[in-house]
């Protein structure tokens, strides 16, 4: 399996996804994929080159400059669940902002999620460092309660003490 970022080829895997997981209007599927290709990225799990097993999809503000980024969605297929594909999304995501970041020569500051409040979310993100600052009830559509989780890049040492 590999891992890349979306590109506008890969339009109609977004539209398919949000269709299939989330609302069944094409366009609003449209317009999820204009937002995660254009302001924002996406990566993609595939397998074979081209069957999406996983995405993660991330995205700044306003304007990169304020050193903020956002996690704002993943998923992973529920017949590829517990192969450790959402660890290695997350583990890419988080590589793809620091490297996003450091290519425009702007300064991570702090990533931020809001994930749904399960065990299996709360130690995948947990896992890379993750801290929980709050939680917001009724955050889906289903009242199920939303995590606020944050992380910070590992600070940058000119040289060892």
């Amino acid at each position: 399996m590999q891992i890349r970022v979306a590109e506008e080829r890969d339009a109609p895997v977004l539209e398919r996804e949000f269709l299939r997981f989330v609302s069944r209007d094409f366009n609003e599927a449209r317009n999820y994929a204009i937002r995660h290709l254009k302001m924002g990225r996406t990566m993609l799990m595939l397998e074979d080159g081209r069957y999406v097993q996983g995405m993660l999809h991330w995205g700044w503000g306003d304007t990169i400059d304020d050193g903020v980024a956002q996690i704002t969605g993943g998923r992973v297929l529920p017949t590829q669940r517990n192969r450790g594909i959402g660890s290695r999304l997350l583990e890419a995501g988080l590589a793809d902002i620091q490297n996003y970041y450091a290519e425009q020569d702007r300064q991570l500051r702090q990533v931020f999620a809001i994930i749904p409040d399960t065990p299996e979310a709360r130690r995948l993100f947990e896992k890379y460092g993750f801290q929980c600052t709050g939680e917001i009830p009724r955050h889906r559509p289903d009242g199920t309660m939303g995590v606020f989780y944050v992380w910070e890049p590992p600070a940058q040492f000119d040289s060892i003490p």
